[in-house]
């Protein structure tokens, strides 16, 4: 008897062995979810020319250049932007050297006074202007917009004098 019990139970443990794997690889199919994710991030971009050319200056007259300053943005969000430009180093006195010009540069927005630059404030250009739309960006500045004019000065060595503008656009 204690044989036949031994017997049975050892059938029973192999068809449970063997039935195991088959249960598992009875499933047919499995599913998963995946979330795919992006960022489109938004840019803000300011565009100035490299280099501002008076060629010649006159002593006794203005000198004058007109430049086209722009700004975009993909943040159509945005309504609204600050451009200001700031020379904090030399004011805006055009500098070679120990040499320097005896005025300041001044800066004009079209249809706004000249402005002269101080080393302390940046000059406000713009501000609470509305961006056009262009597609899918904003844009301020698509035309000669601002004028450099470098007054009358007394006379100085000859050499070719430079000054660095920056120029910086908030975006709200």
């Amino acid at each position: 008897m204690k044989k036949r019990i031994l017997g049975v139970s050892m059938a029973l443990v192999l068809i449970a062995v063997m039935a195991l794997p088959m249960a598992v690889l009875a499933q047919e199919s499995d599913t998963g979810d995946s979330t795919v994710t992006g960022d489109v991030g938004s840019y803000y971009t300011i565009v100035v020319p490299a280099t501002i050319d008076f060629n010649t200056l006159s002593l006794s007259g203005e000198n004058s250049g007109e430049v086209v300053l722009s700004v975009a943005t993909n943040d159509l969000t945005q309504t609204t932007v600050t451009i200001t430009a700031q020379d904090a180093v030399n004011a805006g006195v055009l500098t070679s050297g120990s040499n320097t010009l005896s005025t300041a540069l001044r800066l004009q927005v079209t249809g706004q006074p000249a402005v002269p630059f101080t080393n302390t404030d940046p000059i406000t250009l713009i501000t609470d202007a509305s961006l056009s739309s262009n597609g899918d960006e904003k844009i301020w500045g698509d035309a000669s917009n601002l004028t450099f004019i470098q007054p009358a000065f007394t006379a100085v060595a000859a050499s070719d004098y430079t000054t660095t503008i920056t120029f910086t656009a908030t975006f709200n």
